[in-house]
């Protein structure tokens, strides 16, 4: 799409993830980078009607070091995720 960045929201996402997981039952876990993606991922579906939105907090790459990067802290490429990282993040229910 012209003109979207590389980190615009897809405005099919809820559209397209309600289509393949009918169950507004299921749990749905969400997971990106830094954790600020799938936070609003887990929001828009919990406005759609899911019951369990999950986001993994800080991301993969783990919260903010002293310089403000990622991946410094808590590396979730170097670590057996996702029974470590849990330990590590918190896994928090946004609904």
């Amino acid at each position: 799409m012209a003109g979207l960045s590389e980190h615009a929201a897809n405005p099919e996402f809820v559209a397209a993830l309600s289509g393949a997981i009918a169950n507004k039952d299921a749990p749905l876990l969400f997971l990106c980078r830094s954790g600020a993606r799938s936070a609003a991922a887990a929001k828009a579906m919990t406005a759609a009607g899911y019951s369990t939105c999950l986001n993994v907090a800080d991301g993969f790459e783990g919260p903010l070091d002293a310089q403000g990067k990622r991946g410094s802290a808590v590396d979730g490429r170097q670590r057996n995720f996702p029974g470590d990282k849990r330990e590590q993040n918190s896994i928090s229910d946004v609904g």
